[in-house]
Protein backbone atom coordinates (compact mmCIF):
# COMPACT_ATOMS: atom_id res chain seq x y z
CA UNK A 1 0.00 0.00 0.00
CA UNK A 2 1.45 2.74 -1.06
CA UNK A 3 2.13 6.53 1.27
CA UNK A 4 -1.03 7.87 -0.52
CA UNK A 5 -3.54 5.42 -0.45
CA UNK A 6 -2.78 4.70 2.88
CA UNK A 7 -3.31 8.66 3.60
CA UNK A 8 -6.57 8.62 1.88
CA UNK A 9 -8.15 5.86 3.52
CA UNK A 10 -6.86 7.36 7.17
CA UNK A 11 -8.20 10.93 6.04
CA UNK A 12 -11.22 9.47 3.73
CA UNK A 13 -10.14 11.11 1.06
CA UNK A 14 -10.66 9.39 -1.99
CA UNK A 15 -9.82 11.98 -4.91
CA UNK A 16 -6.92 13.17 -3.25
CA UNK A 17 -5.14 15.85 -5.61
CA UNK A 18 -2.21 14.94 -7.17
CA UNK A 19 -0.68 18.28 -6.52
CA UNK A 20 0.22 16.90 -3.20
CA UNK A 21 3.63 14.87 -4.14
CA UNK A 22 6.30 14.85 -1.36
CA UNK A 23 8.79 16.46 -3.62
CA UNK A 24 6.88 19.43 -3.24
CA UNK A 25 7.50 20.40 0.31
CA UNK A 26 10.67 21.96 0.53
CA UNK A 27 13.03 21.67 4.03
CA UNK A 28 13.48 24.48 6.21
CA UNK A 29 16.76 25.60 6.85
CA UNK A 30 18.03 25.12 10.29
CA UNK A 31 18.39 28.67 11.95
CA UNK A 32 22.07 28.89 13.06
CA UNK A 33 23.13 28.62 16.81
CA UNK A 34 24.66 32.25 16.66
CA UNK A 35 21.51 33.73 15.52
CA UNK A 36 19.38 31.67 18.04
CA UNK A 37 21.70 33.38 20.89
CA UNK A 38 20.78 36.80 19.23
CA UNK A 39 17.35 36.88 20.74
CA UNK A 40 15.89 39.79 23.08
CA UNK A 41 14.41 38.35 26.12
CA UNK A 42 12.09 39.00 29.25
CA UNK A 43 13.42 38.28 32.75
CA UNK A 44 11.55 38.75 35.69
CA UNK A 45 13.83 40.19 38.29
CA UNK A 46 13.21 40.12 42.30
CA UNK A 47 15.43 42.73 44.41
CA UNK A 48 16.42 41.64 47.49
CA UNK A 49 19.80 42.81 47.94
CA UNK A 50 22.21 45.06 46.22
CA UNK A 51 23.92 41.76 44.15
CA UNK A 52 20.21 41.51 42.39
CA UNK A 53 20.71 45.31 41.09
CA UNK A 54 24.23 44.02 39.85
CA UNK A 55 22.81 41.40 37.74
CA UNK A 56 20.52 43.80 36.13
CA UNK A 57 22.76 46.56 35.23
CA UNK A 58 24.72 43.03 33.34
CA UNK A 59 21.77 42.18 31.79
CA UNK A 60 20.74 45.92 30.57
CA UNK A 61 24.10 46.46 29.58
CA UNK A 62 24.49 43.59 27.38
CA UNK A 63 21.26 45.10 25.47
CA UNK A 64 19.38 41.54 24.79
CA UNK A 65 17.29 42.09 28.17
CA UNK A 66 14.03 43.25 29.17
CA UNK A 67 13.89 43.45 32.73
CA UNK A 68 10.74 43.30 35.12
CA UNK A 69 11.68 44.28 38.21
CA UNK A 70 9.81 43.68 41.46
CA UNK A 71 10.99 45.78 44.33
CA UNK A 72 8.54 44.14 46.83
CA UNK A 73 11.16 42.46 48.86
CA UNK A 74 12.26 46.04 49.68
CA UNK A 75 9.16 47.22 51.12
CA UNK A 76 10.76 47.84 54.92
CA UNK A 77 14.46 49.22 53.17
CA UNK A 78 13.20 52.20 51.43
CA UNK A 79 16.93 53.36 51.17
CA UNK A 80 18.19 50.31 49.47
CA UNK A 81 14.92 50.34 46.96
CA UNK A 82 15.71 53.92 46.02
CA UNK A 83 19.10 53.51 46.04
CA UNK A 84 18.96 50.63 43.69
CA UNK A 85 16.16 52.24 40.82
CA UNK A 86 18.51 54.95 41.05
CA UNK A 87 21.16 53.17 39.96
CA UNK A 88 18.82 51.44 37.34
CA UNK A 89 17.77 54.46 35.89
CA UNK A 90 21.20 56.33 35.72
CA UNK A 91 22.26 52.70 33.90
CA UNK A 92 18.94 53.28 31.28
CA UNK A 93 19.86 56.58 30.62
CA UNK A 94 23.79 55.54 30.04
CA UNK A 95 22.53 53.23 27.28
CA UNK A 96 20.21 55.25 26.17
CA UNK A 97 17.54 52.94 27.57
CA UNK A 98 14.21 53.42 28.93
CA UNK A 99 12.67 52.68 32.68
CA UNK A 100 9.02 53.27 34.15
CA UNK A 101 7.04 52.13 36.55
CA UNK A 102 4.40 49.79 35.99
CA UNK A 103 2.29 49.89 39.60
CA UNK A 104 4.06 50.35 43.18
CA UNK A 105 6.37 47.54 43.38
CA UNK A 106 6.91 46.46 39.85
CA UNK A 107 9.49 48.29 37.12
CA UNK A 108 10.00 47.71 33.34
CA UNK A 109 13.79 48.75 31.87
CA UNK A 110 14.30 48.60 28.78
CA UNK A 111 17.74 48.86 26.33
CA UNK A 112 17.94 51.31 23.73
CA UNK A 113 16.30 49.88 20.54
CA UNK A 114 12.77 49.57 22.84
CA UNK A 115 10.95 52.47 24.41
CA UNK A 116 8.06 52.37 27.13
CA UNK A 117 5.25 54.34 25.85
CA UNK A 118 3.89 56.22 29.20
CA UNK A 119 0.24 57.32 29.05
CA UNK A 120 -0.83 60.47 30.30
CA UNK A 121 -3.54 59.76 32.99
Amino acid sequence: MSNKSWLNKLLKYEDMPESYEDDEYKELAEIPAEEKKDKLSIKIFDIKDENHVNEILDKLREGKTIALINTSYLKDDSFLMKLAMRRIKKTCEAIDGDVAGLSENLFVATPSFVKVSKREV
